[in-house]
C-alpha cells in the first residue's frame, strides 16, 4: 500500500480529529489579517484567503494560475492581486507583531533572527535582479535577494514565525542606465540604495521600536556580524546581539 495522499492526516502522523477544525482556524487567521489587504477603494482580502487555501491544499504547482483554478478564481485577478494591487505589507507585519505579543508566555524569551534569502530568476526584468551571491544555491547567480527577520521563542510551546522583510536593490539599479527599468517596474522614486546591513537595522528598528516587539536577543551571521556599525547601533539601543564574525575581525 502506498503512502497516504498529501492532504490526508495519516501522512503527517495526525489523528483525523486533529484536523476537524483547521478550516475554521484558517478563516479566523485570515480574519485577523484581512484589513491589511484593503485600500480605500478595493478589498482584495478574498484573494488573500484563496491564496492561503491554495498554498496549503496543493502538493505541487503552487503558482498563480493553478491556485486560481483550484480555488475557483480568475487567474488574471489572482495574478493582479499579488503583483499590482496597491495594498502594503506594513499592516501585515504589524499584525504579526501584535499576534506574537498577545500570548503572555511569549512576553519573555523572544529572539529575532536576521538573515537573507535569495530566489533564482530566469530573467533580469525583476526589481533588484542581478548576478549576486545566492546562499541557497551556494554560488553567484541571477537572483533577487531579500533581507528578513524571523522570530523564535522556545520558552514554552516552540514558536517560529516570519517577522518582516525588504527587498535588497543592488547599487547598479539606481544608475541612469536602469532608469527605464525602474519606471517600468514601478520602483518608488524616493527609494535610495541601502546596503544589506542598513536594511537589516531598519527592519530591527521597525520591529522593536515601531511595533513594540519585546525580544531578548538579536541573532545574525557573519555578513552582518562583521559590521561594527550595526553592532554599535544595537548596543546603543540596549539590544543584546549574538553574531557570527569572521575569524580576522576584531571586536
Amino acid at each position: 500500500m502506498g503512502a497516504p495522499a498529501m492532504n490526508q492526516p495519516a501522512r503527517w502522523g495526525m489523528p483525523l480529529e486533529a484536523v476537524h477544525h483547521l478550516g475554521d482556524r484558517l478563516r479566523e487567521y485570515w480574519n485577523r489579517y484581512r484589513a491589511g489587504f484593503k485600500t480605500k477603494t478595493r478589498d482584495g482580502s478574498a484573494y488573500a484567503y484563496a491564496y492561503l487555501r491554495g498554498q496549503l491544499r496543493m502538493a505541487t504547482g503552487r503558482h498563480f494560475a493553478n491556485i486560481a483554478r483550484q480555488t475557483g478564481n480568475s487567474e488574471q485577478n489572482m495574478h493582479h492581486f499579488m503583483t499590482n494591487s496597491p495594498w502594503r505589507g506594513e499592516g501585515i507585519y504589524r499584525q504579526i507583531a501584535e499576534d506574537i505579543q498577545a500570548p503572555p508566555m511569549l512576553r519573555r524569551g523572544g529572539v529575532l533572527i536576521l538573515d537573507e534569502s535569495a530566489e533564482e530568476k530566469a530573467g533580469d526584468h525583476r526589481a533588484g535582479a542581478q548576478k549576486q551571491q545566492n546562499g541557497r544555491l551556494g554560488k553567484v547567480e541571477l537572483s533577487q535577494v531579500g533581507g528578513g527577520l524571523a522570530y523564535a521563542n522556545l520558552t514554552s510551546s516552540p514558536v517560529w514565525t516570519w517577522g518582516t522583510g525588504d527587498l535588497f536593490m543592488p547599487e547598479a539599479w539606481f544608475t541612469d542606465e536602469l532608469a527605464v527599468e525602474r519606471r517600468e517596474l514601478e520602483v518608488p522614486d524616493e527609494l535610495r540604495f541601502r546596503t544589506k546591513v542598513e536594511i537589516g537595522w531598519e527592519l530591527i528598528q521597525q520591529e522593536v521600536q515601531e511595533y513594540g516587539l519585546e525580544v531578548e536577543v538579536v541573532c545574525f551571521d557573519a555578513l552582518y556580524g562583521r559590521s561594527a556599525w550595526l553592532r554599535g547601533h544595537l548596543r546603543d539601543a540596549s539590544l543584546i546581539s549574538l553574531a557570527d564574525i569572521p575569524c580576522d575581525t576584531s571586536v
